[in-house]
């Protein structure tokens, strides 16, 4: 997994690239990509004008969002589906890498890791996940997807 922009920590399998360029990235060959959706839309750019080759994606991609940060739009969701043909799943981080929340399969808002976060506007929301999983959820409160522009604070 190639990780753009972030400092997580080492992990096996696990490739930072901080200040990355297509070259540096096209190096890393990535069977998975985890990114904000600038850098990750910035990475469809140059995929689709032929400037970056990724053969080797082969997994979901992950936005990762800061808190303050507008999750991906239905719009650049399929923007990036269209140019991977992968899905496409969301986390919310904090800077250090800490786990806040997260999307899933059934892309019916946040599923909370952190049950003291708070989450400036976002709609709790009821009842267990399509998925099946039980885990409290919230999503942005202008709107009846998960994947829409409302910045999550």
């Amino acid at each position: 997994m190639a990780v753009l922009g972030w400092q997580f920590a080492p992990a096996r399998g696990l490739r930072r690239l901080s200040n990355w360029n297509a070259e540096e990235l096209e190096a890393a060959a990535p069977e998975s990509l985890a990114a904000s959706p600038a850098d990750l839309l910035r990475v469809a750019a140059l995929h689709r004008e032929g400037s970056l080759w990724l053969p080797s994606l082969a997994y979901p991609l992950v936005a990762i969002l800061r808190r303050g940060e507008h999750p991906l739009t239905a719009e650049q969701h399929d923007e990036l589906w269209q140019e991977f043909g992968l899905p496409v799943f969301q986390q919310i981080r904090e800077p250090d890498g800490r786990l806040l929340a997260y999307d899933c399969e059934a892309a019916d808002g946040f599923h909370i890791i952190e049950p003291a976060l708070s989450l400036k506007g976002m709609t709790p929301l009821p009842g267990p996940c399509p998925c099946g999983d039980a885990t409290a959820r919230v999503r942005p409160a202008a709107t009846g997807r998960a994947r829409v522009a409302t910045a999550i604070l």
